[in-house]
């Protein structure tokens, strides 16, 4: 089993590659497609063929076993979820490219989040950059 705290909600991968969130939910990082102001008192099985668990402040992040692509959902204010945009997602997100399969390893802090994937001769590691940085480069 592998578990992961966020600032308010756990969530843990059992045996089976099942996840299972509790705890907050007011940004939607349970990720069961409902943002709920009150939570989740026990844990609630979200999606399975998931291997690891990142919960980050207000947002949650997860490796498929499918193809090592990253999923997250939750807050999403500083583009954590890495899907292009900055709008909450109660539901899993797939991240873009360059971590859309291959990651080995995902991590979760406060607003941002950052994932490690291993190229074939070589590692590569790559974060989940926030869309106001790439707005400031684009002006």
């Amino acid at each position: 089993m592998q578990i992961s705290l966020g600032a308010a909600h756990s969530c843990a991968v059992k045996t089976g590659d099942e996840l299972y969130c509790w705890g907050s939910d007011e940004e939607g990082q349970i990720g069961n497609g409902a943002a709920e102001q009150s939570g989740y008192a026990t844990p609630l099985l979200v999606r399975s063929e998931l291997r690891q668990v990142a919960a980050g402040q207000d947002h949650t992040c997860a490796i498929k076993t499918s193809d090592g692509g990253v999923l997250c959902w939750g807050r999403n204010f500083d583009g954590q979820l890495g899907n292009g945009g900055q709008e909450a997602s109660p539901s899993p997100v797939n991240v873009l490219a360059p971590l859309a399969a291959g990651v080995d390893e995902v991590a979760a802090g406060d607003r941002h989040t950052r994932a490690r994937a291993r190229a074939p001769r070589s590692t590569v590691s790559a974060t989940i950059t926030t869309l106001k940085s790439r707005a400031r480069k684009a002006q």
